[in-house]
């Protein structure tokens, strides 16, 4: 039972690691009009004030790992940390593709 509540733990730990990647490879695609953000309420910061973009990322995805955290023995806590991984796993695969082709 013991590893049901810690795995998540590692999970979030990734997922925290995989946002900051993403924050900041999404800044540099936007800053050099490569890309675009794709969440609407981030774009206009991405944008214009760069730093409070990826502070701003930074603390809502530090906010929502500190509530799963709160609730690691939960089956639903598990599946959404699941869920994050892939989620944040494709979208860093993704962005390392791109730094791939640019190789």
């Amino acid at each position: 039972m013991e590893e049901a509540r810690t795995w998540p733990v590692s999970g979030l730990q990734a997922i925290l690691v995989l946002n900051a990647l993403d924050a900041i490879l999404t800044l540099l695609w936007v800053q050099l009009g490569w890309a675009t953000e794709a969440n609407p309420l981030l774009e206009e910061l991405a944008h214009h004030e760069p730093v409070a973009f990826v502070a701003t990322k930074l603390a809502l995805v530090s906010l929502g790992a500190l509530l799963l955290m709160r609730h690691t023995g939960l089956r639903l806590t598990r599946a959404a940390v699941g869920g994050g991984l892939v989620a944040y796993g494709l979208v860093c695969a993704f962005h390392l593709s791109f730094v791939m082709q640019l190789a």
